[in-house]
């Protein structure tokens, strides 16, 4: 069996070391980078108005096409369903 010997390669041969900022990990959701924004919503505010300030908020940045915006989790949720009003919604 045939065995190659060892070469150590210093790093500053192959790479600079320079001081930066940038994230400590990089999220991913289906091989594509993501970033997650998380909040509550103020005392006194509600859900409907959080979420018409998120999008106005999303709209007026005038993201590249190849940038999107999604809710995710009970919110999702929560907004995909139909408004009722109190004379329909019935509890028991």
């Amino acid at each position: 069996m045939y065995r190659q010997p060892r070469w150590h390669v210093p790093l500053a041969n192959v790479a600079s070391l320079v001081p930066a900022t940038g994230p400590t990990k990089i999220e991913r959701y289906n091989r594509v980078r993501q970033i997650m924004i998380t909040g509550n919503i103020a005392k006194g505010g509600s859900l409907s108005e959080a979420l018409q300030l998120l999008n106005d908020t999303v709209k007026e940045m005038d993201l590249p096409v190849e940038y999107s915006a999604a809710l995710v989790g009970v919110v999702r949720n929560l907004a995909a369903r139909p408004r009722t009003t109190a004379s329909r919604c019935c509890c028991r």
